[in-house]
């Protein structure tokens, strides 16, 4: 798996924990999804090759990306 790939798949779990963002789990179930996305994004990125301060960045960078896709659809 490329590092593309780590942040395309980041970026998709994120979406769809976004997407189910409803009125009562609004923060607690987006955090959790959000925190294993990116946990096991990190894994993925170590494991492959990168050191922890480059996936955190990497992973970072990716967040960015997923905000301005949503931001772009509203």
């Amino acid at each position: 798996m490329t590092m593309i790939e780590v942040q395309d798949a980041y970026i998709a779990r994120v979406a769809a924990a976004h997407a189910k963002i409803g009125p009562r789990s609004a923060g607690i179930a987006f955090n959790r999804s959000k925190r294993a996305a990116r946990k096991e994004a990190a894994a993925r990125l170590v494991k492959i090759g990168y050191s922890e301060s480059d996936a955190a960045f990497i992973i970072r960078d990716a967040h960015d990306i997923f905000w301005l896709e949503v931001n772009a659809r509203d």
